[in-house]
């Protein structure tokens, strides 16, 4: 590493539009670093492909798959320079972003995550609601994949309303996201069982008032999130 991270230069705040030709597509959804950055310079860059038939019913967001870039750069130049991004299709990396394939549906406020349980295994958190409509009752879904590029398959989900200090309560639950580098090696109450710190925002249900929106933890271990 050099003194400013893993880029070569020192970074600077820039614009990011995403890739010429992405219509329909949000790229920066979410990005990883490749385990193997510092020989092959690979950065992976999530988008949100919007598959929404009523373009007037915002609120529905689980209309969004989600498609994957790999960009090789190592400056922020480099990162902005689309000729060093390619784009998974099929099984294999291609040059036109419309040619996305989806790895991962009716997705939205995703994390991927590595599960240090597993030798190959890559965990994707996304918001999930009961009934589709009801943040009041959201539950936290868990797909899984082998691979980066996936495809996630579903694997389990958390229903944040029945853990400690929610129950029976009435709140809007949103802003839901993993952190593998905030997570603690253990789950609670266990010495040896890796566990997921996981984030999210609830404010009552029947207020607007700024001051009730609070931040929320949970930690689960991988044995419950990827079985």
């Amino acid at each position: 590493k050099t003194p400013h991270g893993d880029w070569t230069t020192p970074p600077q705040q820039f614009k990011f539009d995403g890739p010429p030709g992405s219509d329909g597509i949000f790229w920066g959804a979410f990005f990883v670093k490749d385990s193997g950055y510092a020989q092959n310079h690979y950065i992976y860059v999530y988008g949100y492909k919007d598959t929404r038939q009523d373009t007037k019913n915002l609120d529905k967001f689980y209309d969004t798959d989600l498609v994957v870039a790999r960009v090789t750069a190592t400056t922020a130049e480099g990162f902005l320079n689309y000729a060093n991004w390619q784009y998974w299709s099929n099984g294999a990396w291609v040059a036109n972003p419309i040619a996305a394939t989806v790895i991962a549906k009716n997705v939205y406020d995703i994390s991927i995550v590595k599960n240090p349980n597993k030798a190959s295994s890559y965990v994707l958190t996304s918001p999930r609601n009961s009934d589709d409509t009801d943040n009041a009752n959201v539950l936290i879904e868990f797909q899984e994949s082998s691979s980066l590029t996936g495809p996630f398959v579903p694997a389990s989900r958390f229903n944040l309303p029945t853990y400690t200090n929610e129950v029976g309560s009435n709140y809007w639950r949103y802003a839901i996201h993993a952190h593998a580098g905030l997570s603690s090696n253990e789950a609670p109450g266990s010495s040896d069982v890796p566990g997921l710190l996981i984030d999210y925002v609830r404010w009552p249900a029947d207020s607007l008032d700024p001051t009730q929106y609070v931040p929320r933890f949970v930690n689960l271990p991988f044995s419950q999130v990827a079985p």
